[in-house]
């Protein structure tokens, strides 16, 4: 994951960044999932062209 801690002092961001750690873990695993599906349908479009 980035850290950001540097942006932040850089340019004196002090807010938190209003969501819960459950709500950040959703996206989580939302992109995640993405992730491998778009993997998946890659590789299936790849075998397809060979």
């Amino acid at each position: 994951m980035t850290d950001f801690s540097t942006i932040k002092k850089l340019f004196h961001i002090t807010e938190p960044n209003g969501f819960t750690k459950d709500e950040i873990q959703i996206i989580k695993d939302i992109f995640g999932d993405f992730q491998k599906f778009l993997s998946i349908i890659i590789q299936n479009w790849v075998k397809s062209k060979i």
